[in-house]
């Protein structure tokens, strides 16, 4: 999984995948020959082992792995580009107002 997200981050640290994506890289081929994309529960336990062993920042989830920023540089992109499956929460953008 780890190695999935560091070949295919971008510079904000984010390796961006459409639904099934990440399955389908780690698939295999069963005995028939027909291929078998990774069961979601199996990549959602790999990503969390990952993040266990700090491979993957905690906010990892099937659809954007992140790259801890000390375990990378580089990257095509804009490092402070915001990533479309990460989106800042409202409250954090939302101001405070008084209560009257």
């Amino acid at each position: 999984m780890a190695f999935l997200a560091y070949a295919t981050h971008k510079a904000n640290g984010h390796a961006t995948f459409k639904q099934g994506e990440i399955g389908t890289a780690l698939g295999r081929f069963d005995e028939d020959g027909t291929f078998v994309p990774l069961d979601r529960r199996a990549v959602w336990r790999a990503i969390q082992e990952a993040i266990d062993f700090d491979l993957l920042a905690p906010d990892s989830k099937t659809l954007c792995l992140v790259v801890p920023g000390h375990r990378i540089s580089g990257g095509l992109g804009d490092e402070h580009a915001p990533c479309r499956r990460h989106p800042k929460r409202q409250s954090a953008t939302r101001s405070l107002r008084a209560v009257s």
